[in-house]
């Protein structure tokens, strides 16, 4: 491998490694998010099963929404992560074939 070949290696791997580190702290501010509005709703729950309240009821009808809407914007992101994944592994195969290919031809061109 040549300086610039390393230099573009190099950058691409630190890019890769910081997009995986950025995914993963997405999704625990995700998860967070989800336990915290979930926490808030099992006490505002025991709360009103002790003494219920018009309060209380609003609170907790309007907490089921972002809960869910939370959970299914999680559900997405990983099946697009995965898809993603699965799109560069096949890039990824078809250019090392296509190397191996190239590489095969010059082999039998030589002879």
């Amino acid at each position: 491998m040549n300086k610039s070949e390393k230099k573009l290696y190099n950058h691409l791997y630190y890019r890769r490694k910081k997009e995986q580190i950025d995914r993963e702290r997405d999704a625990g501010n995700i998860s967070k998010a989800i336990l915290n509005l979930e926490a808030i709703q099992n006490e505002v729950t025991s709360r009103h099963l002790q003494a219920p309240s018009e309060y209380s009821k609003m609170i907790l009808e309007n907490l089921e929404r972002p809960i869910k809407v939370l959970r299914q914007y999680k559900n997405l992101k990983d099946q697009f992560d995965r898809r993603i994944e699965y799109i560069l592994g096949l890039v990824k195969s078809a250019i090392i074939f296509s190397e191996q290919e190239q590489k095969q031809k010059d082999e039998d061109d030589e002879l």
